[in-house]
């Protein structure tokens, strides 16, 4: 593939802060606008003792940097190189921030309604000042966190999960107030609630067909010990083990029991 380029010669008009003719008026817009070093440092440095130049700081500045210094208009600052020169120029203010002030940030979280707010970006004294206001307005609806670099955070988030009632127990009308018992059931990300007699039915199976295995966080050894004499008969369960763990086979299905975790496996 080939590709035309055609070369504009106003570029020869660009030229690298090396080759800046410093002679007659001129507005140079330089970076960063910390003004700790790089170009904007240089041309500071350059202009600050004579009081027909300015500068202007466009947003906001951290505390203990030059940019910050200079709004309080000091006599003399101090170079890269540690000499102490006169500050004669003008130095102005005006607000140019790219970043979204108080009113924006409270809008932008009525809407979300999130549980969490973490603050990690701007000077500690402005964050803390965020964050009181933030505490007024929402009054305790949300946590404000505002951690330092490196320091670990940890979130706890809490959501609404739903069983679908199935078999036996989903022939009964339901009644305000009912307590509901029965075996809570999950597979992948859904979960269910069977009665202890349907783990040996055709709704047991189908709802794990072609499923590796299935796990059904128990309680009790006594629910282990029934669940698997209604599934396998009272032959099938040994009526002594050893170990943490239980194996059970009939007919080619098999249900492995951790007794640490209480964890039921049943293989299909």
């Amino acid at each position: 593939m080939s590709v035309d380029l055609e070369y504009d010669s106003r570029f020869d008009l660009i030229k690298g802060i090396d080759h800046f003719e410093d002679i007659g008026p001129c507005v140079i817009m330089a970076s960063p606008g910390m003004m700790q070093s790089g170009l904007s440092r240089e041309l500071f440095e350059s202009w600050c003792t004579d009081p027909k130049n300015g500068v202007i700081i466009a947003g906001y500045c951290v505390e203990g940097t030059l940019a910050k210094t200079i709004l309080s208009e000091p006599e003399e600052i101090t170079s890269m190189s540690g000499q102490k020169l006169p500050l004669k120029m003008s130095v102005d203010y005006i607000s140019f921030s790219a970043h979204t002030d108080y009113q924006q940030t409270s809008e932008f979280i009525n809407i979300l309604k999130p549980p969490h707010v973490v603050l990690v970006h701007g000077e500690q004294n402005e964050m803390s000042r965020l964050k009181a206001a933030l505490q007024r307005e929402h009054r305790g609806k949300l946590a404000i966190h505002t951690p330092r670099n490196t320091q670990q955070l940890c979130l706890t988030f809490r959501g609404d999960k739903t069983a679908k009632v199935m078999g036996s127990l989903a022939m009964e009308q339901p009644e305000p107030g009912k307590n509901l018992q029965g075996i809570l059931v999950k597979r992948n990300f859904n979960y269910h609630i069977l009665a202890p007699s349907d783990l040996n039915s055709k709704y047991f199976l189908l709802l794990f067909r072609g499923s590796d295995s299935v796990n059904i966080l128990v309680h009790e050894m006594e629910c282990v010990i029934e669940m698997l004499q209604e599934m396998f008969g009272e032959d099938s369960v040994p009526k002594m083990f050893k170990g943490d763990k239980l194996h059970v086979e009939v007919d080619g299905k098999r249900a492995y029991i951790d007794l640490l975790a209480m964890v039921y496996i049943y293989k299909l």
